[in-house]
C-alpha cells in the first residue's frame, strides 16, 4: 500500500475535493457537470495502470461520469445520498414557483427558452402554469417561454387534448402518464419518469436520466451521459452518447441501435418479434437475456456483449 502514501495519491485526493467543493457551490448546471466529468478523469488517470488498454480506461471514465451527468445536477447527487442524514440550507439552489394561472390546452404545447422545468401531466384539459412566464396562443398551439435561470417553474400539462410536445430548456424533468403522436425533448439536464405513450419520442441533452414505462413506434436519445431504465415497447430504438448505462426491458422491437465510448448494461428481451440489436463504441459490456422465443441477432464492435 506504498502509493496510499505517496505524495501523487493527496495531490489527487486534493483535486478532486476541490473540484466537488466548486461544482457543489456552483449555481450552474453545465459548470457542475463539466467539474464532475473532469474529477472523474483525474480519478482515472490515478487508476489507469489498473485497465489493460486504453478502451478500458476510457470506458472506466465515461461510467464514472454517468452518474454526475444523469442527474440534474452535481451537488445533488452528493446531498441526496445523504438527504436523511443532513439538512443543508443551499441544498436547492432554484426557487421553486408553483402555478399561480390556468389556460386552455391545445394540442401542440412547446415551451422553449432558459427555463428549470418541473413538468407534471395531469388529467385534464387544461395547463396551469406560473404568472411570470410568457405565452403565446396560436390556432392549436400554446408557447410558452420566458422565466429566470435562478428558478425552477412548475407546470402542469393536462393531457386529454395534447397531441404534441416540444421542449427545449436548461433541466427538464418530466412526470406523469400521457399518450400523444410525438414528444421532444432537449435540455442540458433532462429526467424522465412515468408511463409515456408517442409514436415518436426523441430525447437530447448532456445528461439524461429516463426511467418508466415507453411505448411507441420509434425512440431516439442522444447525449453525453445516458442513463436508461424501465420497460420499452418501441419498433425501432436508436441510442447514440459518449457514455451509456442501460438496464431495460425491450418488447416488440426489430431494431436496437446503441452507439457508444463507454457501453454497458443489461437489456432482457420479452419478444414476440425478432430482434437485431447492433452495439458500438470503445469499451464496455452489454449483457443479453432473451426471454422469448424470438430470434435476438446480436453483433457490434468494440463492446463485449455476453448471452445469459
Amino acid at each position: 500500500m506504498e502509493w496510499l502514501r505517496s505524495s501523487k495519491f493527496l495531490q489527487v485526493v486534493i483535486s478532486v475535493a476541490a473540484l466537488g467543493i466548486l461544482g457543489w457551490l456552483s449555481p450552474f448546471v453545465p459548470l457542475k457537470i463539466v467539474l464532475a466529468f473532469v474529477s472523474v478523469m483525474i480519478i482515472a488517470f490515478a487508476l489507469k495502470e489498473y485497465a489493460r488498454h486504453m478502451g478500458g480506461f476510457i470506458a472506466l471514465s465515461i461510467v464514472l461520469f454517468l452518474i454526475p451527468a444523469g442527474i440534474s445536477s452535481y451537488s445533488e447527487i452528493v446531498l441526496q445520498s445523504f438527504q436523511n442524514v443532513f439538512s443543508l440550507p443551499f441544498a436547492d439552489r432554484l426557487k421553486e414557483v408553483p402555478p399561480s394561472k390556468t389556460i386552455e390546452l391545445k394540442p401542440k404545447v412547446i415551451l422553449d427558452g432558459d427555463l428549470n422545468l418541473d413538468l407534471r401531466f395531469v388529467n385534464t384539459n387544461t395547463i396551469s402554469l406560473p404568472e411570470e412566464l410568457k405565452i403565446d396562443i396560436l390556432s392549436d398551439t400554446v408557447l410558452i417561454s420566458g422565466g429566470r435561470s435562478s428558478r425552477r417553474y412548475v407546470i402542469e400539462v393536462g393531457i386529454d387534448e395534447l397531441r404534441e410536445l416540444e421542449i427545449d430548456a436548461v433541466a427538464v424533468s418530466v412526470s406523469g402518464d400521457c399518450q400523444l403522436s410525438s414528444m421532444n425533448v432537449n435540455g442540458t439536464s433532462v429526467n424522465i419518469k412515468g408511463r409515456i405513450v408517442a409514436d415518436r419520442l426523441a430525447v437530447n441533452g448532456t445528461g439524461i436520466n429516463i426511467n418508466g414505462e415507453l411505448r411507441g413506434k420509434s425512440f431516439y436519445s442522444d447525449g453525453t451521459g445516458v442513463n436508461l431504465k424501465g420497460r420499452y415497447e418501441f419498433e425501432a430504438m436508436r441510442v447514440d452518447g459518449t457514455g451509456i448505462s442501460i438496464d431495460i426491458s425491450l418488447y416488440g422491437c426489430r431494431s436496437f441501435s446503441i452507439d457508444g465510448t463507454g457501453v454497458n448494461g443489461t437489456v432482457t428481451y420479452l419478444g414476440p418479434e425478432d430482434l437485431y440489436l447492433r452495439v458500438d463504441g470503445t469499451g464496455g459490456k452489454i449483457v443479453l437475456r432473451n426471454e422469448s422465443k424470438a430470434s435476438v441477432r446480436a453483433e457490434g464492435s468494440g463492446i463485449r456483449i455476453v448471452r445469459e
